[in-house]
Protein backbone atom coordinates (compact mmCIF):
# COMPACT_ATOMS: atom_id res chain seq x y z
CA UNK A 1 0.00 0.00 0.00
CA UNK A 2 2.80 2.45 0.87
CA UNK A 3 4.51 1.76 -2.47
CA UNK A 4 1.28 2.39 -4.40
CA UNK A 5 0.71 5.66 -2.54
CA UNK A 6 4.32 6.74 -3.12
CA UNK A 7 4.00 5.92 -6.84
CA UNK A 8 0.77 7.93 -7.07
CA UNK A 9 2.39 10.95 -5.38
CA UNK A 10 5.37 10.68 -7.74
CA UNK A 11 3.09 10.60 -10.80
CA UNK A 12 1.09 13.59 -9.59
CA UNK A 13 4.24 15.61 -8.87
CA UNK A 14 5.59 15.04 -12.37
CA UNK A 15 2.51 16.29 -14.21
CA UNK A 16 3.34 19.36 -16.39
CA UNK A 17 3.24 22.58 -14.39
CA UNK A 18 2.22 20.91 -11.12
CA UNK A 19 4.13 20.67 -7.88
CA UNK A 20 3.07 20.23 -4.30
CA UNK A 21 4.94 23.44 -3.47
CA UNK A 22 2.46 25.47 -5.51
CA UNK A 23 -0.16 24.97 -2.82
CA UNK A 24 -2.98 24.37 -5.28
CA UNK A 25 -4.11 22.45 -8.28
CA UNK A 26 -2.56 23.18 -11.66
CA UNK A 27 -4.88 25.07 -14.00
CA UNK A 28 -4.59 25.26 -17.78
CA UNK A 29 -2.94 28.48 -18.99
CA UNK A 30 -1.52 29.42 -15.58
CA UNK A 31 1.93 29.55 -17.18
CA UNK A 32 0.65 32.39 -19.39
CA UNK A 33 -0.74 34.48 -16.51
CA UNK A 34 2.17 36.95 -16.58
CA UNK A 35 0.96 38.02 -20.04
CA UNK A 36 -2.61 38.89 -19.01
CA UNK A 37 -3.41 42.55 -19.62
CA UNK A 38 -2.48 45.35 -22.00
CA UNK A 39 1.02 45.95 -23.37
CA UNK A 40 2.69 48.50 -25.64
CA UNK A 41 6.11 49.03 -27.14
CA UNK A 42 8.07 48.91 -30.35
CA UNK A 43 8.74 46.30 -32.98
CA UNK A 44 11.34 46.05 -35.72
CA UNK A 45 10.66 44.21 -38.96
CA UNK A 46 12.52 44.41 -42.27
CA UNK A 47 14.45 47.45 -41.09
CA UNK A 48 11.33 49.37 -40.07
CA UNK A 49 10.42 50.34 -36.52
CA UNK A 50 6.79 50.61 -35.51
CA UNK A 51 4.62 51.06 -32.47
CA UNK A 52 2.71 48.07 -31.18
CA UNK A 53 -0.20 47.63 -28.78
CA UNK A 54 -1.06 44.12 -27.63
CA UNK A 55 -3.26 42.35 -25.11
CA UNK A 56 -3.70 38.87 -23.71
CA UNK A 57 -7.09 38.09 -22.20
CA UNK A 58 -8.45 34.87 -20.68
CA UNK A 59 -11.82 33.97 -22.24
CA UNK A 60 -14.39 31.16 -21.97
CA UNK A 61 -14.02 30.82 -18.20
CA UNK A 62 -10.22 30.81 -18.50
CA UNK A 63 -10.03 27.89 -20.94
CA UNK A 64 -8.78 30.04 -23.85
CA UNK A 65 -6.23 32.85 -23.94
CA UNK A 66 -6.92 35.43 -26.64
CA UNK A 67 -4.06 37.52 -28.02
CA UNK A 68 -4.59 40.68 -30.07
CA UNK A 69 -1.99 43.03 -31.45
CA UNK A 70 -1.80 45.96 -33.80
CA UNK A 71 1.38 47.48 -35.16
CA UNK A 72 1.70 50.72 -37.09
CA UNK A 73 4.81 51.30 -39.16
CA UNK A 74 5.04 55.04 -40.04
CA UNK A 75 5.70 56.18 -43.59
CA UNK A 76 9.44 56.42 -44.29
CA UNK A 77 11.67 56.94 -47.32
CA UNK A 78 8.85 56.89 -49.81
CA UNK A 79 7.17 53.86 -48.22
CA UNK A 80 3.58 54.38 -47.06
CA UNK A 81 2.34 53.83 -43.53
CA UNK A 82 1.56 50.17 -42.92
CA UNK A 83 -0.61 48.51 -40.31
CA UNK A 84 -0.33 44.88 -39.26
CA UNK A 85 -2.58 43.03 -36.85
CA UNK A 86 -2.79 39.58 -35.32
CA UNK A 87 -5.35 37.59 -33.37
CA UNK A 88 -4.38 34.38 -31.58
CA UNK A 89 -6.17 31.74 -29.55
CA UNK A 90 -4.31 29.45 -27.15
CA UNK A 91 -5.62 26.48 -25.21
CA UNK A 92 -4.56 23.31 -23.43
CA UNK A 93 -5.23 19.98 -25.15
CA UNK A 94 -5.87 17.72 -22.18
CA UNK A 95 -5.87 14.54 -24.25
CA UNK A 96 -2.42 15.26 -25.75
CA UNK A 97 -1.22 17.06 -22.58
CA UNK A 98 0.15 20.03 -24.46
CA UNK A 99 -0.64 23.60 -25.37
CA UNK A 100 -1.75 24.48 -28.86
CA UNK A 101 -2.59 27.71 -30.63
CA UNK A 102 -3.85 29.34 -33.78
CA UNK A 103 -2.72 32.79 -34.88
CA UNK A 104 -4.36 34.77 -37.69
CA UNK A 105 -2.35 37.53 -39.36
CA UNK A 106 -3.70 40.54 -41.28
CA UNK A 107 -1.83 39.29 -44.36
CA UNK A 108 -4.39 36.41 -44.59
CA UNK A 109 -1.72 33.99 -43.39
CA UNK A 110 -2.62 31.91 -40.39
CA UNK A 111 -0.75 29.26 -38.47
CA UNK A 112 -1.30 26.38 -36.12
CA UNK A 113 1.26 26.05 -33.34
CA UNK A 114 2.50 23.53 -30.80
CA UNK A 115 3.54 25.40 -27.66
CA UNK A 116 6.19 24.51 -25.10
CA UNK A 117 6.92 26.24 -21.81
CA UNK A 118 10.62 26.29 -20.88
CA UNK A 119 11.64 26.00 -17.19
CA UNK A 120 12.41 29.76 -17.12
CA UNK A 121 8.85 30.54 -18.31
CA UNK A 122 9.80 31.28 -21.93
CA UNK A 123 6.96 30.38 -24.29
CA UNK A 124 8.09 28.68 -27.50
CA UNK A 125 5.60 28.32 -30.34
CA UNK A 126 6.50 26.18 -33.36
CA UNK A 127 4.18 26.10 -36.35
CA UNK A 128 2.80 22.77 -37.45
CA UNK A 129 1.12 24.43 -40.41
CA UNK A 130 1.13 27.82 -42.17
CA UNK A 131 -1.81 28.51 -44.44
CA UNK A 132 -1.79 31.02 -47.33
CA UNK A 133 2.01 31.14 -47.28
CA UNK A 134 4.79 29.37 -49.17
CA UNK A 135 4.38 25.58 -49.07
CA UNK A 136 6.53 23.91 -46.44
CA UNK A 137 7.46 27.12 -44.63
CA UNK A 138 7.59 27.13 -40.84
CA UNK A 139 7.41 29.88 -38.26
CA UNK A 140 8.57 30.13 -34.68
CA UNK A 141 7.47 32.61 -32.03
CA UNK A 142 9.31 33.05 -28.74
CA UNK A 143 7.87 35.08 -25.86
CA UNK A 144 10.34 35.68 -23.04
CA UNK A 145 10.29 37.73 -19.87
CA UNK A 146 12.49 40.82 -19.96
CA UNK A 147 13.09 43.34 -17.21
CA UNK A 148 10.28 44.07 -14.74
CA UNK A 149 6.96 44.29 -16.60
CA UNK A 150 8.63 43.68 -19.99
CA UNK A 151 8.35 40.87 -22.51
CA UNK A 152 10.25 40.18 -25.71
CA UNK A 153 8.38 38.74 -28.65
CA UNK A 154 10.48 37.31 -31.49
CA UNK A 155 9.06 35.94 -34.73
CA UNK A 156 11.17 33.84 -37.07
CA UNK A 157 10.37 32.30 -40.45
CA UNK A 158 11.93 29.40 -42.36
CA UNK A 159 11.01 28.89 -46.00
CA UNK A 160 10.92 25.20 -46.92
CA UNK A 161 14.33 23.59 -46.62
CA UNK A 162 16.06 26.57 -44.98
CA UNK A 163 16.99 27.63 -41.46
CA UNK A 164 14.96 30.05 -39.37
CA UNK A 165 15.78 33.73 -39.82
CA UNK A 166 14.50 36.68 -37.76
CA UNK A 167 11.38 38.32 -39.16
CA UNK A 168 10.39 40.69 -36.36
CA UNK A 169 11.32 41.51 -32.78
CA UNK A 170 9.22 43.43 -30.28
CA UNK A 171 9.84 44.71 -26.76
CA UNK A 172 6.63 45.34 -24.85
CA UNK A 173 5.95 46.96 -21.47
CA UNK A 174 2.87 46.24 -19.40
CA UNK A 175 0.50 49.20 -19.17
Amino acid sequence: MKRALAALVLVICTLPGLSLAQGGAWKPLQEFAFLNGAWSGTTEASGRVGGVAASWTPEANGSVLVYRSKTIFPAVEGRPEETASEVGFFAYDGEKRKYTGAVFYSTSVWGLYDIEIAPDGTIKMNSTQLVNYSAGAKSRVTISKGAANEVNLNFEIAPQGTSFVPFSAAKLTKK
